[in-house]
């Protein structure tokens, strides 16, 4: 179906050549007015844009690049570009362009009838349509323009990619570069109208609703924004659930047959994360959520008081046992309003303080309102898989990984080392001076300077910038009577590479006293204490919660860990209560975790703790469990990987896994096919061999078989 013309004003940004100066990031989109019509039958989008660009820069403008869906593969769409105008005296002229290039980014080069003097604003219309490539394939993760159940047709359009034209910058031209949505100063007003069949729902997630009309055998539904930000789009035959509370309305759209009540619930435990993020952070300006659930497999995808699910994410059936894990991924994506859309990062620390922000936004949340202890839970786990060294903040990129794993608990690293009342008025302040902005990591260590009064710089580059971590050891110590009182002098050394507060315990034959220290990386200090007893012993983090080790240190962060709603951290616990000879306590904590979750890693630990303690037929039939799975799966190796059982080396992993089978077993084999056809005529006299010690998982023994 065809409809007639409508309008969407959208985001739009461009790269800029400066009479061969280069890219000027002081140019941007002020204000968006498109057109888009669904032409539902063809898989493709008609789309008339009217932008107005604003030259901020020092240099005239002449030429202009654009990404439309210039990544044709990545994207799933082929766009043709009709005509490009730009408004010459109230006349539009039609201008020079060239729309093309390699398989991999086809850009469209725009020459310039007027020239853009420094200061001023031109307007440019773009007429293009785009299709969808591969509506069908299920396997890929993103199509625009999607076939879903029934032969349903779904429109959902990203943020993520060009499906309005985007700003290429000179920094930008690499092939797989991601382009910047907006210039380094200036964010775009827009409003949208869009024509759709009349059985469609249509949501700009994040605008205001206008109005919704009929046209020509269509809807016409127009939106506009409530602050300038980039939007998103879907549009198909969804539900529209309200969810009303006192602060704020959720909206959520979604395909028909999920039950309302527990719809209900996700709306109110949203409402609820909101008013805790806008006590933390400050408020926004909007009174509406909006959440889309695709069914065309987009993932979760934030946006300015409102984001994006797939029916993957949400499930194909809401249940109550999923709604926390649910709340995971939509509060870190109804984080992003404050960190990525109102305060809008660029450069070096990006990931930092967008993804890491919202990852601690979620976990905070997760400790003050439930009582878990996952801050400490998610550092265990860093130090569990040897990811507590990365560097966050590259000199060219930020790592996605170490933002999204380690970013969120170096921000509670800093919070205690400021102090929680600080840390917090950091972030108020952070979110409200720079709201509806762009910033650099340079501003947020500025912010916490200026409401601290101390220079932070030292710290984010230990601690971002650089691999920095702690490792403090105690060379030497002596305790000496002088009088009633006994001097105990304590050497130690930070052999690491940053510095934390980390608490010392001086044990005494009937108490321990507890005394915080700090020591610059590479340095040496003597500590001096007066106790009323002679200190026995001197041990550093002893209930391994700071951010600091080494070596075994690395493992035993799991015993630092207090009440948490994770599967994992119970599993990975249990195997170091293995190896501290805490079998029962093993035993229960990954049974625990073999309730909640069946993996094939639980059943060889747990197997070899009930060997370890003599349990031999209980080990056996845990035991019987692993080796089934293992000589049955089709690629046994990948599933072992996160647990620790195998390291991430993929050339080692086999020889790892038969390392594995051998200490059960006693057979030298290699081969998959040679563990499948021994377990076949082996399986029923099987008695697992004794004597042997758990290998694995994860860490630093895991790591280093093989």
């Amino acid at each position: 179906m065809i409809c007639k013309e409508l309008t969407v004003s959208v985001l739009l940004n461009l790269a800029c050549i400066l009479n061969a100066v280069g890219y000027a990031g002081d140019v941007g989109i002020i204000h968006y007015k498109a057109d888009l019509k669904l032409e539902v039958e063809h898989n493709s989008v008609y789309t008339r844009v009217c932008c107005t660009i604003q030259n901020d820069s020092p240099g005239e403008l002449t030429q202009l690049t654009f990404d439309i869906l210039a990544r044709e593969n990545r994207c799933k769409a082929r766009t043709d570009v009709h005509k490009i105008y730009q408004k010459v005296s109230d006349s539009l002229v039609p201008l020079k362009f060239q729309h093309g290039g390699n398989s991999n980014m086809k850009l469209t080069n725009v020459t310039l009838a007027s020239r853009l003097a420094p200061g001023a604003t031109t307007e440019i219309v773009f007429e293009y349509t785009w299709q969808a490539t591969e509506p069908t394939n299920v396997r890929d993760n993103y199509r625009p323009f999607a076939t879903v159940s029934k032969g349903q047709k779904e429109l959902c359009l990203l943020s993520d990619f060009a499906w309005l034209p985007v700003v290429k910058t000179n920094e930008e031209f690499g092939e797989m570069s991601m382009t910047n949505r907006f210039s380094k100063k200036i964010k775009p007003s827009w409003t949208i109208k869009v024509s759709a069949p009349t059985d469609f729902v249509v949501v700009a997630l994040g605008g205001k609703h206008v109005q919704t009309t009929r046209q020509n055998g269509c809807i016409v539904s127009e939106w506009t924004s409530n602050v300038p930000f980039y939007p998103q789009l879907m549009a198909g035959r969804f539900a529209k659930r309200i969810v009303p509370s006192d602060s704020i309305k959720i909206t959520i759209y979604l395909p028909e047959d999920y039950d309302h009540k527990l719809v209900q619930k996700i709306g109110k435990e949203l409402a609820k994360t909101y008013d805790f993020f806008t006590e933390m952070f400050g408020p926004l300006k909007g009174d509406e959520i909006h959440i889309g659930v695709s069914s065309a497999g987009q993932g979760g995808h934030g946006g300015y008081l409102s984001f994006t699910m797939d029916t993957d994410m949400l499930g194909r059936q809401i249940t109550e046992e999923r709604i926390p894990m649910i709340m995971e991924t939509m509060r870190h994506e109804l984080a992003h309003s404050w960190w990525a859309w109102s305060v809008t990062s660029y450069g070096t620390g990006t990931k930092f303080l967008r993804e890491s922000l919202a990852n601690f936004s979620n976990a905070y949340f997760v400790e003050k309102v439930t009582g878990q202890d996952r801050l400490a839970a998610e550092m265990a786990k860093l130090f569990w898989m040897g990811l507590h060294a990365e560097v966050i903040c590259g000199p060219e990129s930020d790592s996605e990984r170490a933002a999204y794993m380690k970013g969120h608990v170096v921000f509670n690293v800093l919070k205690m080392e400021m102090g929680q009342e600080q840390f917090f008025k950091v972030l108020k302040y952070f979110a409200s001076e720079y709201q509806g902005g762009h910033v650099t990591m340079s501003d947020f260590i500025n912010t916490c300077g200026q409401i601290t009064g101390k220079d932070w710089k030292k710290f984010f580059d230990e601690w971002c910038f650089s691999a920095g971590v702690p490792d403090y050891r105690v060379e030497e110590f002596s305790s000496e009577q002088f009088g009633s009182m006994w001097e105990t002098k304590v050497v130690i050394k930070n052999v690491g590479s940053a510095m934390i507060t980390c608490p010392l315990e001086l044990r005494m034959e009937n108490d321990n006293e507890r005394r915080n220290f700090r020591i610059e990386p590479g340095e040496i200090k003597t500590l001096t204490f007066f106790t009323l007893a002679e200190v026995k012993e001197v041990v550093i983090d002893p209930d391994h919660r700071t951010y600091q080790g080494s070596g075994r240190e690395c493992r035993l962060k799991m015993l630092g860990v207090g009440k948490v709603d994770m599967e994992w951290i119970w599993y990975w616990r249990g195997v170091v209560l293995a190896e501290e000879g805490q079998y029962d306590r093993a035993i229960a904590e990954i049974s625990r975790a073999k309730e909640r979750h069946s993996h094939p890693a639980f059943s060889y630990s747990r197997g070899m703790a009930y060997l370890e303690k003599g349990d031999i037929e209980a080990a056996r039939s845990d035991l019987i469990d692993f080796i089934d799975w293992v000589t049955s799966s089709n690629d046994p190796l990948r599933s072992l990987v996160y647990p620790g059982l195998l390291s991430q080396d993929r050339g080692k992993q086999q020889d790892q896994l038969n390392h594995i089978l051998h200490a059960i077993t006693g057979q030298d084999l290699t081969t998959q096919e040679q563990w499948r056809n021994w377990w076949k005529a082996n399986r029923e006299g099987f008695q697992p061999a004794t004597g042997v010690k758990q290998i694995g998982p994860g860490g630093l023994r895991g790591r280093d078989t093989g």
